[in-house]
C-alpha cells in the first residue's frame, strides 16, 4: 500500500513539474517575442532619426534650392508611426515622463514642424543664413542625439534576450531628453506636410536586338565566364529554384546553379549575357583568406578576368558580416560611378567568402554610352565656385559620371568637403555648375 502511495505521489509531482516546465517554457517564449518587438521598435526609431539626419545634412550641403527643397521633403517623410512609438514603451513600463520624449519629433515645432514651415514658405531662393544655422546647430544635432540614443538602446536590448534591462533604457532616454531640452525652439507655425513626388527614370529592354540563344549555348557561355572568374573549371545546371522568368531591364532570363551548389547564376536569353551570380549555399563556398583591404584587390582581379578594362575599386559598404566593393569604369580619367561591377563578400571571424557579383550596371551604361557627354564645359576652378560657401573644399575636384535626380547620367566634379557632419563629398555639374548631390 505504501509503495502504491509513493507511485501516486511521484506521478503527481511529475505532472506538476511537467506543467511548471510547460508554463515556464511558454512564459520564456512570450518574453522572447516581446524582446524581439522591443528590438524592432528601437531599430525603427534609430532609422527614423538616421533618415532625418541624412536628409538634413544633404539639404545643408546643397547649393541648389531645388535639391535643398527635395531633401527637406524627404526629411519629413522619414517620420515614423506616432502610435507605435508610444505603445511599445508603455509595454516596457517606461515612465510617462520619458514616454513623452518619443513624441518630440511630432509635437515640437522646432523639428518636423519647422521643416514644414520652410517647405510651405519656400521662395526658390534657398535657405537664409539664419535658417541654415538653425538647421545645422539645432535640428541636425537633435536628430543626431536621437540616432545615438536609440543605437545605444538597441545594443542594450541585444545584450540579453531573456533579461530586459529597463533601467538602462530609462537612463539613456533621460540623457537624450536632457540633450534635446537644452536647445531653444523658434516661434514658428506648423503647416501641413505635402507629399513630394520624384520622377522615376525608365529604361527599355537591353539586348532586345540580339538573337535568342539555345539553353545549351547559354550554359556553355556562362560556364566559361564563371570559370574565368574563379580561375577553375565551373559546371552549371538548371536552377532547382526555377528556370528563370522576366527581368525588367533585360527581358527573359535563365537561372543556373553551379554543380557544387554554392552559387546561383542569372543570364539573359538574348545574347546569353551573365547578369550576375549570388551565393546559393554559403556553407559550400570556398573560404578566402582576405582582409577588407584585400577584398578590393580580389574584386578588381575578378572583374578584370570578366572584362579587362580600366577600373577603380572602392569600398562602398561595410556592416556586420557584409562587405561590398564597387568596381567603377574609368575612361579618359573620368570615373563612371554608374558603370560598375558590384562585388559582395561575407566576412566574419570564422569565415570570409565571395557572396556574389552583379554586372547589370555595366550593361545598362553600355546601352546609354552614346548619349553621354564626357567632356566638361566648366573648368575645375569655375565649378568649385558653385560649392556651398559654408563648406570647406579639402581637395581639387575629380571628374565623375554620376546619376542625375531624374536618373539620367551627368558629368560632375566631385569635391571632398567639410563643414557639415556626415557630408564628405558634393558633386557639381561639369556643364552647368549646378549642385547635383552630396553624401
Amino acid at each position: 500500500m505504501r509503495q502504491h502511495v509513493w507511485k501516486v505521489v511521484a506521478a503527481v509531482l511529475f505532472m506538476i513539474a511537467a506543467g511548471s516546465y510547460l508554463f515556464m517554457t511558454q512564459a520564456i517564449e512570450n518574453h522572447r517575442e516581446k524582446v524581439d518587438l522591443y528590438r524592432d521598435w528601437a531599430k525603427s526609431e534609430r532609422w527614423e532619426y538616421q533618415g532625418v539626419t541624412e536628409h538634413i545634412s544633404r539639404a545643408l550641403a546643397s547649393s541648389s534650392p531645388d535639391v535643398t527643397l527635395d531633401q527637406l521633403y524627404k526629411a519629413v517623410a522619414s517620420r515614423g508611426n506616432r502610435i507605435l512609438d508610444r505603445s511599445v514603451p508603455d509595454m516596457m513600463g517606461i515612465p510617462r515622463e520619458l514616454d513623452g520624449t518619443l513624441d518630440y519629433p511630432f509635437n515640437f515645432r522646432s523639428t518636423y514642424g519647422y521643416i514644414n514651415y520652410l517647405i510651405e514658405t519656400w521662395d526658390d531662393e534657398g535657405l537664409s543664413q539664419t535658417e541654415w544655422n538653425y538647421l545645422n546647430t539645432t535640428i541636425l544635432e537633435r536628430f543626431q542625439a536621437g540616432e545615438e540614443a536609440f543605437e545605444d538602446i538597441e545594443s542594450i536590448l541585444f545584450e540579453n534576450r531573456y533579461q530586459l534591462k529597463t533601467h538602462k533604457i530609462e537612463q539613456r532616454l533621460r540623457e537624450f531628453k536632457t540633450i534635446w531640452d537644452s536647445y531653444r525652439s523658434p516661434n514658428r507655425s506648423d503647416p501641413e506636410f505635402d507629399q513630394y513626388l520624384v520622377d522615376q527614370h525608365q529604361s527599355g529592354i537591353i539586348f532586345e536586338d540580339e538573337p535568342e540563344m539555345s539553353l545549351k549555348n547559354i550554359n556553355e557561355s556562362v560556364a566559361e565566364e564563371m570559370s574565368a572568374l574563379f580561375a577553375q573549371p565551373i559546371t552549371l545546371q538548371l536552377s532547382s529554384g526555377g528556370n528563370g522568368g522576366l527581368h525588367p531591364q533585360f527581358g527573359e532570363r535563365i537561372d543556373f546553379e553551379t554543380e557544387k551548389g554554392d552559387y546561383e547564376v542569372t543570364a539573359t536569353v538574348r545574347g546569353g549575357h551573365m547578369i550576375g551570380f549570388q551565393v546559393h549555399q554559403l556553407g559550400r563556398t570556398e573560404s578566402l583568406n582576405l582582409t577588407v583591404e584585400d577584398m578590393k584587390e580580389d574584386a578588381l582581379r575578378r572583374t578584370n578576368r570578366w572584362r579587362e578594362r580600366s577600373w577603380k575599386p572602392e569600398l562602398t559598404k561595410q556592416e556586420k558580416d557584409t562587405v561590398e566593393v564597387s568596381i567603377y569604369r574609368v575612361t579618359n580619367n573620368v570615373v563612371n560611378k554608374l558603370e560598375k561591377v558590384t562585388v559582395t563578400y561575407h566576412h566574419t571571424a570564422s569565415k570570409t567568402a565571395l557572396i556574389g557579383m552583379d554586372f547589370s550596371d555595366v550593361y545598362k551604361q553600355n546601352a546609354l554610352n552614346e548619349h553621354i557627354e564626357r567632356e566638361p564645359v566648366l573648368s575645375e576652378g569655375k565649378a568649385r565656385s558653385s560649392v556651398n560657401l559654408n563648406l570647406k573644399v579639402r581637395a581639387e575636384g575629380v571628374l565623375e559620371l554620376v546619376e542625375e535626380r531624374d536618373g539620367s547620367p551627368v558629368l560632375t566634379y566631385r569635391y571632398a568637403v567639410e563643414g557639415v557632419e556626415g557630408v564628405n563629398n558634393v558633386w557639381i555639374g561639369a556643364h552647368t555648375g549646378e549642385f547635383i548631390r552630396s553624401e
